[in-house]
Order: C-alpha cells, then structure tokens, then sequence
C-alpha cells in the first residue's frame, strides 16, 4: 500500500493527461472508469465536482445536497448536468 501511495505521489503526467486534482479533493462514487464524483474538502460544506471523460465541472451543489438526491433518486444525469458551474471547471484540452 505504501509503495502505491509513494508512485502516486511521484507519477509524472503524460502531456494528454488532464491536471491534477488538488490536495484535499477526493474522488468517490464512480458510476464507470470515465465518470464520477469529486469531494472537495476545502470548502466548508463539501463542494460537488463532477468528473466526466476528463473534465472536471463545479457544481452548484454540497455534499448534503448530493446526498439528500442520491436517497431521494434525483441524481440523474440531466439534475448533475443543470447544477454545473461553467467558468469554474478544469474543462479543455490537455
């Protein structure tokens, strides 16, 4: 397990690769390998990010919020995609 987090810290982006997500943002939740959800834990209420191919968007959204509408399922695609914040993503080309 150390040796893992030791590679992780070393590991060299390839040019193509999208930036790093910073320190105290935790990826969770994936519904595949291309598609997810980011924590960030930097923001008081636990600011939503969504990871979709690469791109990351901001959402107008907290973890609370998050969670009342993955119980409640309203965590649809269409729902995730009306809360993105636009000039607050790491959205282009790497």
């Amino acid at each position: 397990m150390l040796v893992g987090y030791v590679e992780f810290l070393t590991y060299e982006l390839a040019p193509t690769d999208p930036p790093p997500t910073p320190a105290g943002v935790l990826s969770f939740c994936f519904e595949h390998e291309m598609s997810g959800m980011l924590l960030d834990f930097r923001h008081p209420e636990g600011q939503m990010w969504l990871w979709d191919q690469g791109d990351r968007h901001k959402l107008d959204l907290t973890f609370p919020q998050w969670l009342e509408a993955w119980l409640g399922e309203r965590l649809t695609d269409q729902f995730l995609e009306s809360r993105k914040l636009q000039d607050e993503s790491w959205v282009g080309d790497w």
